[in-house]
Order: structure tokens, then sequence, then C-alpha cells
């Protein structure tokens, strides 16, 4: 099955996203989903609750290498590149505008926060809400990871059961 995993013992299964619901999260303890709408824009989107599996965020750190394993069993090595961190201004919406918290002052609305943040291909990002002031989805978090060079995807062998022996 596909999965994250990455150093330190921390193993997150990967769930899809329903069929046009972009908006489906997983409320289950460690697990991951795949962000369909970053697939269209080349990238690998893994969101989840801040409650959940996007706890375990802050774990995470730049230069960490992780592995992304695919349904097939093909791991691809990736290394954290980059934190970042937005305010949302209507932490509500999907439609909010944001403030990075790494340049104060600089506003993006959804729609750029999003290119920026997913339209490279090959990238892989996770994604979580930032609790503050009582409110857990005052901000977004994003960690964001680019494929180790060279690619270093590896086919998991075909495993066969040698042929049964005649007996004589």
């Amino acid at each position: 099955p596909a999965g994250l995993y990455a150093a330190g013992g921390l193993a997150f299964p990967i769930v899809e996203q329903p069929a046009g619901n972009p908006a489906y999260v997983s409320s289950a303890e460690g697990v991951l989903t795949r962000f369909g709408l970053a697939a269209g824009f080349g990238s690998t989107g893994l969101l989840a609750h801040n409650t959940a599996a996007g706890a375990t965020f802050s774990q995470f750190y730049l230069n960490q290498r992780i592995f992304l394993v695919n349904g097939v069993g093909e791991v691809t090595a990736y290394t954290i590149t980059a934190i970042r961190r937005f305010q949302a201004l209507q932490p509500a919406s999907p439609y909010s505008e944001f403030i990075d918290l790494d340049a104060p002052g600089a506003r993006l609305s959804a729609t750029d926060l999003f290119y920026q943040v997913y339209a490279n291909e090959g990238r892989l990002v996770l994604q979580t809400c930032i609790e503050a002031n009582n409110d857990p989805t005052w901000g977004r978090l994003f960690l964001i990871a680019e494929p180790v060079e060279p690619a270093t995807t590896v086919r998991k062998p075909d495993y066969q059961r040698p042929p049964l022996l005649a007996s004589s």
C-alpha cells in the first residue's frame, strides 16, 4: 500500500480523496490524504488534519530525507527543502487570503499560494493547518520536498516462487 516514511519511526498510510471532493481530508489517526488537485499540476500533495497525522509535521525538519511508496511498491526519496507557514485571513474559507509568516506584509490569494506551493513538477508537499488563538484552522503549514537527484525511485522486485521439482 501507498505510504510516507521518515526517520524516527514516522510512517503514514495514504488514502485517496473521493472523486469530486477536493476538500476531503481523512480524520483517521495517522493517515494522510492525497490531494487530487496537486496531481494536475505535476506535484504530490499530502494533507492531514493538525489534530491527527498533521500533529506530527512539527517533527520534520529542513534537509530531512523522506520516502514516498506508491501503490505498487516503488519508493522515491525526497529531501525537505522548505518549511512555509501562512496565516489565513479567513481561516474557514478555502478562498482566504494568506500572510506569509516569513515575510510579514506579503499577502497572497489562495490561488497564488496554491501555484507557489503545488505547481512544481515532481515536488512532494505535506500540508496541515496551524492552530493559534484557539482557532485550529488559523493558518497553513507546508513541508516542501524535492526528489533526491539523481532520481532514486526503486521498483520492488517481482518475487516468484521457484518451480516445483518433479519427484522421481
